[in-house]
């Protein structure tokens, strides 16, 4: 009969343990990645967007030496509030499906300003041709700003379809692993009523078991990836994409060794209530 219930009790903790590692999952995917607070806090934590403009900067300078334009006319082309807003326009295109909008339009009208600015003031006819090749120009410095902010080139539209799916799904999920786990521990501890120190036992082996695994996998990950040299679509879209995975296990570590330390600290109180039963 001891074999029967030190069999069953296994199994419960094994069961444990997998939901354990299923809810952690669940919520720390829907408290970060699909959190859109998570993403702007992220942001400005890692100055996101002083990075953006630092690639603004370098990008319209690549023009300007291909073009032999004076700064001036590059001068003023945006503000570090236009970026910061266009940057959190599209975190709420993803999260919230809102409208996309952005100050594509300011960085044409400046640049266009700047341009007639410079013509006048140097007394510099345009022909209509010059004129032609100049609204082109124009162009690529408008599109340097759009590729420069937008955070997932090409991919924005997909994404912002998808995410609100995963989230609902996830939102879903999160409140039926919850109850799975309540009904989990109280089927643990009515099976071992006779015995509650069994059930806490049980309880801890589970959590104990989901903590290590938990610092397991942090280990393979660190091990087998190179966080530091991933890269995505942009430098800065990158760095900030390390960070985030970097927090990630770190979030992994915490968890794994809080889960470890309660379930030992179960283990022995269970097992001491056991002694002293017997």
């Amino acid at each position: 009969m001891k074999v029967l219930k030190g069999i069953w009790n296994f199994l419960l903790s094994f069961l444990l343990c997998l939901i354990l590692m299923a809810s952690f999952a669940i919520i720390l995917l829907s408290n970060t990645l699909l959190n859109k607070q998570y993403v702007l806090r992220q942001l400005e934590k890692n100055d996101y967007y002083g990075r953006i403009q630092t690639d603004l900067k370098n990008g319209f300078e690549e023009y300007q030496y291909q073009s032999g334009f004076p700064e001036e006319i590059f001068a003023n082309l945006f503000t570090n509030e236009l970026v910061k807003e266009d940057i959190n326009t599209m975190v709420d295109y993803l999260y919230d499906g809102s409208e996309l909008t952005n100050h594509t339009e300011f960085v044409k009208n400046q640049i266009n300003q700047n341009m007639n600015q410079y013509f006048t003031e140097n007394n510099i006819k345009v022909s209509a041709q010059e004129q032609k090749n100049i609204e082109e120009y124009q162009r690529l410095i408008v599109s340097v700003y759009e590729d420069k902010v937008n955070i997932l080139p090409n991919h924005i539209d997909k994404i912002a379809h998808i995410i609100p799916k995963i989230q609902k799904i996830i939102g879903i999920a999160e409140k039926v692993m919850i109850a799975i786990l309540v009904v989990m521990v109280i089927v643990i501890l009515s099976t071992n009523w006779r015995n509650i120190t069994d059930g806490v036992c049980t309880i801890a082996t589970g959590l104990l078991s989901a903590g290590i695994l938990l610092e397991l996998i942090r280990w393979v990950v660190s091990k087998n990836i190179d966080i530091k040299n991933v890269v995505l679509f942009s430098q800065s879209l990158s760095d900030l994409a390390r960070e985030i995975v970097s927090e990630i296990l770190l979030k992994f570590t915490s968890f794994g060794f809080m889960f470890i330390v309660i379930g030992l600290v179960g283990i022995v109180i269970g097992s001491y209530g056991k002694v002293k039963k017997e």
